[in-house]
């Protein structure tokens, strides 16, 4: 038999010199491997038909009718007769027929026992039927076997074949009009059905084997597929149908197609479905209820995957599992949903998303081993050229992601957008919940991302946004040699955060040289080094913190650095291990309405930086906390400059020169806080180019305090005095426990360098990248 043309589809990847099958052992009926729950005797026990039709066993002979008494001894002498067009296979071998069966044909096998056994239709060497031109017309169907055992005609009514085990040639049933296959084994075959043009196939309690390749040429060069459609064809499988593809095979392959598969399994081979709908997007692909597309192997390669192109994909109760590379892969899909479905135990990827729109519905599971993504979504240029197109991904249920690596990648290539909504599910494991580059992921109702080891989100680049509306990260076995945190941004990524709660991890919030970020309810309790960083800022990026809750932090509760302009409202900064809040290299930062104290330095330390404090509450903080170190004070604001820098704080107003109470602090110094003169200090200065602009604020302190606060000048450093200040200050004296003097020039016991503590350029190393 020769080929008539060979041709490539580009979506299959492997092509090339198949080798022949190398093993004899053709599975039979009984040893077929039925799914779960199916009878392996389910071809055994089918009952004569009632209906009249037309016997045929190999011991017929001159005379024959096809009564059951004189049957005929071929399908092709039964085909001659004009008795009917419904043919009776009794148990045993049937030579195919050397014909096409006429559209209506009904070709069942009957009489079938555990003793008889099966009906059988096999082809001997050389009896393949010739079906030259298959799907011709269309250049990009993949290559085809050109012999078959049962090749049916063309439009008009349905080929039945039913109860019947078809072997041999390298096509076993090629179908040019519509088909119906029930309880049918097919095996022995490179392509086990093929559906030419137009042509459809209804399945039902059906198995397709495919040969398994081993080691030397075969004819066809063709990878093998259990179904293999031709444009404008329709397959229908339910019911328990197996298809089955051994080896280096396919389950389901073809272009401009409608699949249906429910209650379906597909397992083994090469990739369970090849579907290339891109020429005709009003094309279907559905995998519905107890649909399982499972165990697929790559072979050493990273081929195995079951991928969709173009078209409309639905999914809903299916389940895929136990590939060794990809799960499932839709490529410029027009639309897909997703429910009710679990993809587990894949080893590279879970769902990849490209260039597709994909809504993602309730009760979608992905449980994915180690180094594994569980959604990738990209943007995808067509092989042939042409524009790229979008990816977006919208989640409008609940799902559960739990990943050995990333529970979602999103990264846009070549401009084109990835958009990704998620309403409500729950990340877990793995390095990083999302990793974001270059596109758009908004998270718009309650998420969870627990027990990662990195990040929760990662986002870098630019064209990449984020958008967060009630986000919790947890994390599991920190690695300490990576970042760490809730969420990191770097590099012109953007992000709009309105509730995100982060516990543990190096960091609550990352952000270097992001291009926009505003954040509403962060809260950040127990990360081991600090609870917001931001770095590396442009030139004027103005950032905006309301309503933050740090604590717990084994560093400052706030680190900025560089010329951020930065407004902290609202926040809450207590009980971490450095400065409550520490800025420093060009930052302004306004304070307002804040809360802090028991912080192990400095409530606020300005180094470098400038900025207003208004309407905030001082608890002290902890007293020689930082002893040891090169800043053993625990002052309540401390300004410093050094080498030229320049330092403006302007404490208990807004810089217009008029008192107002509402930009008042309030200084609570509580007798429970016993600290020396040198130890901790109202407010200090120190440095040339360090200025503390100071107004009246509120002190207030119960009647056992012992604590000595202080207005602290020293090095060159200088305070100003808005309006009375002054006066209000020595005026506090009276009557109280409490020192409230100022005290210039003061020579304190530990100098304050270097200004900058090692904490500091820890927390200033570059962003990482997770590749």
């Amino acid at each position: 038999m020769t080929r008539s043309r060979t041709r490539a589809v580009a979506i299959w990847f492997v092509w090339g010199v198949i080798s022949a099958c190398g093993d004899d052992d053709t599975p039979t009926r009984r040893d077929a491997g039925m799914a779960d729950g199916a009878s392996d005797d389910a071809a055994l026990d089918a009952a004569p038909p009632e209906e009249p039709c037309l016997v045929v066993d190999g011991r017929g002979g001159a005379g024959a009718d096809g009564s059951a008494s004189r049957p005929f001894a071929t399908i092709d002498d039964a085909l001659a007769s004009a008795a009917g067009n419904s043919i009776c296979l009794v148990a045993g071998e049937h030579a195919p027929p050397t014909n096409v069966l006429p559209a209506g044909t009904t070709l069942r096998g009957v009489g079938r026992d555990e003793e008889s056994g099966a009906s059988v239709v096999q082809a001997a060497l050389g009896s393949c039927i010739a079906v030259d031109g298959l799907d011709a017309a269309d250049p990009r169907a993949p290559p085809i076997a050109l012999g078959a055992v049962l090749v049916t005609g063309g439009p008009g009514a349905a080929v039945t074949v039913r109860a019947l085990v078809v072997r041999g040639c390298e096509a076993g049933i090629v179908a040019r009009g519509d088909l119906v296959l029930d309880d049918v084994l097919v095996d022995g075959v490179v392509t086990g059905v093929a559906l030419d043009r137009d042509a459809s196939a209804d399945v039902e309690a059906t198995e397709v084997h495919p040969l398994t390749f081993s080691g030397t040429p075969f004819g066809s060069q063709a990878m093998p597929f259990a179904f293999q459609l031709g444009a404008g064809s329709r397959l229908v499988a339910h019911d328990a149908v197996i298809v089955r593809a051994e080896g280096l095979a396919a389950g389901v392959a073809g272009h401009a197609t409608d699949v249906d598969l429910s209650a379906t399994t597909l397992r083994g081979g090469l990739s369970g479905l090849l579907i290339d709908n891109e020429e005709d997007p009003t094309r279907r692909v559905r995998l519905g209820p107890g649909t399982l597309l499972a165990e697929q192997t790559n072979l050493g390669s990273d081929g195995a995957i079951n991928q969709i192109v173009g078209g409309e994909v639905e999914v809903d109760g299916a389940r895929i599992e136990g590939s060794e590379s990809r799960g499932l892969e839709l490529l410029r899909v027009s639309r897909a949903s997703l429910r009710d479905t679990v993809i587990e135990g894949c080893r590279q990827l879970a769902l990849g998303v490209y260039g597709s729109e994909v809504t993602i519905g309730p009760g979608l599971q992905i449980d994915v081993p180690d180094d594994t993504v569980g959604i990738a979504a990209a943007g995808s240029r067509p092989l042939d050229g042409g524009p790229e197109r979008e990816a977006a991904v919208a989640v409008t249920g609940a799902m559960r992601s739990q990943s050995g690596d990333r529970s979602i990648h999103l990264a846009a290539f070549a401009g084109a957008q990835v958009r990704f909504e998620v309403a409500g599910s729950r990340f877990e494991g793995g390095w990083m919940g999302a990793y974001v580059s270059g596109a758009q992921l908004a998270l718009l109702e309650p998420v969870e991302i627990a027990n990662v080891t990195a990040d929760g989100i990662f986002g870098e680049g630019a064209g990449t946004r984020i958008e967060v509306h009630d986000l919790s990260v947890g994390f599991l076995g920190l690695d300490p040699t990576i970042g760490g945190a809730g969420v990191t941004l770097l590099d012109g990524a953007e992000a709009q955060i309105d509730g995100l709660s982060v516990r543990g991890g190096n960091y609550g919030l990352w952000a270097q040289a992001p291009r926009a970020l505003s954040v509403a309810g962060l809260t950040s309790s127990e990360s081991v080094r600090a609870g917001l960083v931001l770095v590396g800022a442009p030139p004027a990026t103005s950032v905006r913190v309301e309503g933050a809750t740090l604590t717990g932090s084994g560093g400052p509760g706030a680190f900025v650095s560089g010329e951020w302009d930065v407004a902290l409202l609202g926040a809450v900064v207590r009980d971490n291990g450095g400065h409550g809040v520490q800025a420093q290299q060009g930052t302004r930062i306004e304070v307002r309405g804040c809360e802090l104290g028991d912080n192990a330095g400095a409530a606020l330390a300005f180094f470098g930086a400038s900025g207003t404090v208004t309407g905030s509450t001082f608890d002290p903080s902890l007293p020689a906390a930082e002893a040891g170190s090169d800043t053993p004070r625990a002052d309540e604001v401390r300004i410093v400059a050094s080498s030229g820098e320049t330092a403006e704080v302007t404490v208990g107003d807004d810089g217009d020169g008029v008192p107002d109470a509402m930009e008042d602090n309030l200084f609570r110094l509580l007798g429970a806080r016993d600290c020396s003169l040198g130890g901790c200090a109202l407010i200090l200065a120190e440095g040339d180019g360090a200025t503390g602009i100071v107004g009246p604020n509120c002190l207030t302190a119960d009647a056992s305090a012992t604590s000595v606060f202080t207005l602290v000048e020293q090095r060159g450093a200088r305070f100003e005095f808005l309006g009375t200040s002054r006066a209000f200050y020595d005026a506090q004296l009276a009557g109280t426990a409490v020192d409230l003097g100022l005290a210039t020039g003061v020579a304190l016991p530990d100098p304050d360098t270097p200004v900058v503590p090692a904490l500091d350029a820890e927390l200033a190393s570059p962003g990482r990248s997770p590749f």
